[in-house]
């Protein structure tokens, strides 16, 4: 047992030190770069695949820098990385965040979220009838994804038996083969898992356990960062207004036959994003 623990302790120390790696573009302060960190698996929103950096944020970040020059260097990460990158000098921005009291103490957040999300609950088709109420919960094998924030009405059911996976599309994959009874992730993504695996027919909306959340750009909070936090915030707030956003999220949309990619779209004026959440709640 102590020697589990002790090899525990040494693979995160080695794995904190690898994200504590600080980039010496940005050690340099090279003014022509940007780096950005973003989740390696969250689609229709960001994702790496036949090694390329794909989906609306990626998108969405190229026009933001296009006519600045300078020049945009992603990095697909786990969650830990995208997250840390920015905060220990190893990238200067995380596409994919939310604004929490705890990461607002890392990051420096950009003025307009990229948009509002659900997440809802799935079941096979034929099962989701069985769930009526939180009560209905009781003995659910239900599967999350690692590093995600969870409702606390959630966490601290001790009824739930929840199990954890690595990436949505893991999720999914047991879900399909009975492993989970349910899985917890973000509509879009699920959706977008269920179009490309043919599977629309197969999955339904169980419930959902919170309202929308909203998704920002967290920048360091170097004179760097804010530097490239203010060109970002006006050249997004120009994007939104000249209707290139809205291309974006069409050709996503007709891309990927995922119905909705936002449950809620902020305007270039965007102030008010904390009404949005509301009390989570089961519902069916």
């Amino acid at each position: 047992m102590i020697k589990t623990a002790i090899l525990f302790f040494c693979f995160l120390c080695a794995f904190s030190a690898f994200s504590l790696t600080k980039n010496p573009l940005i050690e340099k302060d090279q003014k022509n770069v940007i780096i950005i960190t973003y989740e390696a698996d969250f689609p229709p929103f960001c994702f790496f695949r036949d090694n390329k950096d794909q989906g609306i944020f990626v998108d969405l970040c190229k026009e933001i820098f296009k006519d600045t020059g300078i020049k945009i260097l992603f990095e697909h990460a786990t969650f830990f990385r995208t997250l840390t990158a920015p905060v220990f000098g190893g990238a200067d921005a995380c596409m994919v965040s939310y604004r929490s009291p705890l990461r607002s103490k890392y990051l420096s957040w950009a003025e307009i979220p990229w948009g509002g999300f659900q997440r809802k609950l799935y079941a096979l088709k034929g099962y989701a009838e069985k769930i009526e109420e939180i009560s209905g919960l009781k003995g659910q094998r239900l599967g999350l994804v690692e590093n995600y924030y969870y409702p606390d009405d959630l966490l601290n059911y001790d009824q739930v038996t929840l199990v954890w996976s690595r990436s949505y599309d893991i999720a999914i994959k047991k879900l399909l083969e009975k492993r989970f009874d349910l899985i917890y992730i973000t509509r879009a993504s699920c959706e977008y898992f269920m179009v490309e695996k043919g599977i629309e027919q197969k999955l339904v909306v169980a419930g959902e356990l919170e309202s929308v959340r909203f998704l920002f750009m967290g920048f360091s909070f170097s004179p760097r960062g804010e530097r490239l936090k203010k060109i970002f915030d006006d050249n997004y707030k120009n994007i939104i207004k000249n209707g290139t956003r809205d291309k974006i999220f069409k050709k996503w949309q007709k891309k990927t036959g995922v119905k909705k990619l936002y449950d809620y779209l902020p305007k270039a004026d965007f102030k008010s994003y904390d009404r949005k959440f509301l009390k989570p709640v089961l519902v069916k």
